[in-house]
């Protein structure tokens, strides 16, 4: 249910602050094993204390009648979206 340009909550463990930020690309297929799945995303607009290395929290609005989300530990990658 989670498509590119959904938009998300994270919250960055170094700054003890909450971005916004948007899904750039979903992973094509789920883990058997941890059944997950790999999402790419980016801050909206430029933050200038977020820095490559930094991790936190994101958190996914579900549609309406789904199960309450589980926490996803992130680990933002240096490349920001252009």
């Amino acid at each position: 249910w989670i498509k590119p340009k959904d938009l998300f909550t994270i919250h960055i463990e170094e700054t003890g602050k909450n971005y916004s930020a948007s899904v750039l690309r979903v992973g094509a297929e789920a883990d058997p094993v941890s059944q997950t799945v790999k999402i790419v995303g980016a801050p909206v607009g430029e933050p200038a204390e977020l820095m490559p290395g930094m991790s936190g929290v994101a958190t996914f609005a579900l549609p309406e009648g789904s199960a309450q989300p589980q926490p996803a530990p992130v680990s933002p990658q240096s490349q920001r979206a252009n």
